[in-house]
């Protein structure tokens, strides 16, 4: 089976789905701060404070971090909530946001179209803005320890048929997560879930499970994994993109480009990079800081 065919079928039954929070990454956790432009002549901050979502998962947190260290103030951990509904009431001003992830919650389209981020943009107006995207793509990969038998999913049916695969709980039901290895690479597997990145992917290593799907910007832990490759082209790239509530997006133009800016200069290898420094014993808000200001994004 193609992959447009099979995705037309999975994509029509995810769209039915509403807006939840998920391991996935499109919950926000709600992380405060004073807000005052980046770039502007008046250094005052704002009297009001902004209020950023993202989720718990570490490159949630590292996100959280950087944009909140793009305005002026700290930001202070808060509670899992719906973001689509956080950001139109107003409770949260921004949050980072999976596009493709986020489109399968909300579409009953059959299938994303080339602008999947357009078509997320005209699911959430008119209280919710979503910014362009810019470099990061969180799309799953599949990885394994190197191996010259098995380089490519294709592979999968024949020389790991009955192994277990290990997958974040979001996965279990995406089309190019457990249904597409099933579907399109006819890879009959089992699988167990793990929402740890770093976990996850030591499963992979200890050879508890024969191969892995991450997301691009996650920080795994370690080097010994290797790109399975897709030469049917079942992953869906998975944008970050910049959700607003739209009466911010309004009064306070500025901030929201200073937000926006910094996802406009992360790149996959830099989000991983900054989890790695973290992950190390580095306190998020430093590591967050000292990228932005070689940036120019903070001072």
């Amino acid at each position: 089976m193609d992959r447009r065919t099979f995705l037309l079928g999975v994509f029509a039954l995810a769209g039915c789905a509403q807006a939840r929070p998920s391991g996935g990454g499109t919950s926000p956790v709600a992380a405060g701060a004073s807000a005052a432009p980046v770039g502007s002549t008046d250094p005052t901050p704002t009297a009001h404070a902004i209020t950023i979502g993202g989720d718990q998962t570490p490159t949630g947190v590292l996100l959280s971090a950087l944009l909140t260290g793009a305005v002026t103030g700290s930001g202070a951990a808060g509670t899992g909530t719906d973001w689509r509904a956080a950001l139109g009431a107003g409770t949260i001003a921004a949050t980072p946001v999976y596009a493709a992830t986020a489109w399968a919650e909300l579409s009953d389209s059959d299938e994303p179209s080339d602008d999947v981020v357009g078509d997320l943009a005209g699911l959430v107006q008119p209280d919710v803005s979503v910014m362009a995207a810019g470099k990061l793509d969180a799309g799953l990969v599949w990885k394994m320890p190197v191996n010259p038998a098995v380089s490519s999913l294709a592979q999968v049916a024949k020389f790991l048929k009955g192994k277990t695969v290990a997958v974040p709980a979001f996965a279990v039901e995406r089309a190019d997560g457990l249904p597409g290895l099933s579907v399109i690479y006819d890879a009959k597997v089992r699988h167990v879930v793990e929402d740890d990145p770093v976990a996850r992917a030591a499963l992979v290593t200890s050879g508890k499970a024969a191969f892995g799907a991450f997301r691009r910007t996650e920080y795994l832990g370690t080097d010994k994994l290797g790109d399975l490759g897709d030469p049917s082209g079942m992953a869906v790239p998975d944008p970050v993109v910049l959700a607003v509530n739209a009466a911010f997006a309004d009064a306070d133009p500025n901030e929201v480009l200073a937000l926006n800016a910094v996802l406009q200069a992360l790149t996959d290898a830099d989000l991983v990079d900054l989890q790695r420094q973290v992950a190390g014993g580095s306190d998020a808000t430093g590591v967050a800081h000292r990228w932005l200001v070689a940036k120019g994004l903070a001072t």
